[in-house]
């Protein structure tokens, strides 16, 4: 079981709402159950997606933050798989604001400078994201046929520095797949370094895959050494635009979570 950081964190601020739940709308599907569904969190609505195979009972579950439908994927392994859109990303998209967001969090990773308004969208980009994880994993562990204790976060695109966010408040996780660009952060408010270190992941199985170009730096050695085990970064075949990853990294993550679930 995890628990959040003892030090208060900037990048989690939960409102006072009540218990996390989720109505299923059964959903268009091949070969799978599947039900679109909305989260509340913090006053948001997170529209998301469920799939399942077709039978089976006490499921694990893997939450997946960014990427298509190739994911559902992990039906096939016997995985729910759930996906949500993060704030400004899928049907919560800006015609304002979401370049703008893509164009902070790519400066941002480079450690250029940002513009007060540009780096507070980043900023609540990454608190809500943790809020929209933390209350998605809260409804769907308490729905039938989910096993609540065998939980995993995948997180690609502008998902990884999401998942790598809200690893530290994400009670319960077993796995956690990062493919992407996450890595430790100059800015300090943002940086997840510091919240992973702090809090008790307990034996939580990490996997981080980063663009090959990443793998030595210091940056994203500086990340997988706060993660459980320190896990060794492992070089992304390819990975084509919105995040989307080769078919060969796709299917890699998926038989790591279901290896880490199905133990």
């Amino acid at each position: 079981m995890s628990a959040p950081p003892v030090a208060p964190s900037p990048l989690h601020r939960p409102y006072a709402e009540s218990a996390a739940r989720v109505d299923l709308r059964e959903a268009p599907a091949n070969g799978a159950r599947a039900h679109e569904f909305d989260v509340v969190s913090r006053g948001d609505f997170v529209p998301g997606r469920l799939d399942r195979p077709t039978s089976g009972d006490a499921l694990p579950l893997a939450l997946v933050l960014g990427g298509s439908d190739a994911w559902t994927a992990g039906t096939d392994r016997g995985l729910a798989i759930a996906r949500i859109d993060l704030p400004l990303l899928g049907h919560r998209q800006s015609p304002k604001l979401t370049d703008r967001l893509r164009s902070g969090h790519d400066r941002l990773l480079r450690d250029l400078p940002l513009d007060a308004d540009t780096r507070a969208l980043v900023e609540e980009f990454a608190r809500q994201s943790v809020s929209d994880v933390v209350r998605t994993l809260e409804a769907l562990g308490a729905e039938a046929g989910i096993d609540a204790s065998r939980t995993a976060l995948i997180g690609v695109g502008l998902g990884a520095s999401a998942a790598a966010w809200a690893l530290p408040f994400a009670k319960g996780l077993t796995a956690c797949a990062i493919a992407g660009p996450a890595r430790a952060l100059s800015d300090e408010g943002l940086d997840p370094v510091a919240p992973i270190a702090a809090a008790d992941l307990g034996p939580l199985q990490v996997r981080l895959q980063v663009d090959a170009s990443e793998v030595e730096a210091g940056s994203t050695r500086a990340l997988a050494d706060a993660l459980p085990g320190a896990a060794a970064p492992i070089a992304l075949d390819a990975e084509t635009s919105e995040g989307e990853l080769s078919a060969g990294d796709l299917s890699a993550t998926l038989d790591f979570v279901a290896n880490a679930l199905t133990r």
